[in-house]
């Protein structure tokens, strides 16, 4: 393996998307892995035709590599082509019904429609499936359990995301929306306080304010 693929999955994993778009562009011999890479640090460039391009590619030269198929639903998604991102993300399932991200996907089309019960289904398949610790089937399924006011699973899922990163501030930020909304003020000012270091953010103060001045009440 290429040295520079792994400084360049670092820097992509730390959201430093233009370096690591340049280290992965120098690699002489790029394989599946590495052009996906390349589309998808487009993507988060915003630069969605570039990344159609590499994903259509990708999908001419190895149609089998299930991620240029969802990676091309994704582009579609972010341009609002929601047609065409649910084709690519099916597509993707055909290819290989257990892909995790695939169905991920699928979730992420539904939500967006404001179609909670599809989305469920696909985001629980998806958390099923997932054997990596990866938050974001756990996140986005919480978020939909929320919408449709189903509190104590949203909590669930929250508690698990926290479970595999309790540092994270979005994480702590979701389990403090859903205690707030259960009326559970005493638990989001206990997890606040276990996290004091992210009290100095403003939503975060806000939230301990409110739940002290509801326990007062």
């Amino acid at each position: 393996m290429d040295d520079r693929y792994n400084i360049a999955d670092e820097l992509y994993f730390n959201g430093k998307y233009e370096e690591a778009l340049k280290v992965f562009e120098s690699i002489e011999t790029k394989d599946s892995s590495v052009e996906n890479y390349i589309g998808c640090c487009y993507i988060n460039l915003k630069e969605y035709e570039k990344a159609k391009a590499v994903f259509e590619k990708l999908i001419t030269e190895d149609s089998g590599f299930v991620r240029s198929y969802y990676n091309l639903g994704r582009v579609y998604l972010a341009q609002n082509d929601f047609e065409k991102a649910l084709h690519y993300f099916k597509m993707a399932l055909e290819i290989d019904d257990t892909d995790p991200d695939a169905y991920f996907y699928v979730g992420v089309y539904y939500e967006k429609q404001g179609d909670f019960a599809k989305a469920i289904e696909y985001y629980q398949k998806a958390v099923s499936l997932n054997s990596t610790d990866d938050i974001e089937p756990h996140i986005s399924l919480s978020a939909c359990y929320f919408a449709v006011e189903q509190y104590e699973e949203a909590l669930s899922e929250s508690n698990k995301a926290y479970m595999i990163c309790p540092d994270d501030k979005d994480v702590i930020y979701n389990l403090c929306l859903i205690m707030i909304r259960m009326r559970n003020y005493s638990g989001v000012i206990k997890l606040l306080e276990k996290h004091c270091e992210l009290a100095s953010e403003e939503d975060f103060i806000k939230h301990l304010n409110y739940c002290k001045k509801k326990l007062e009440n």
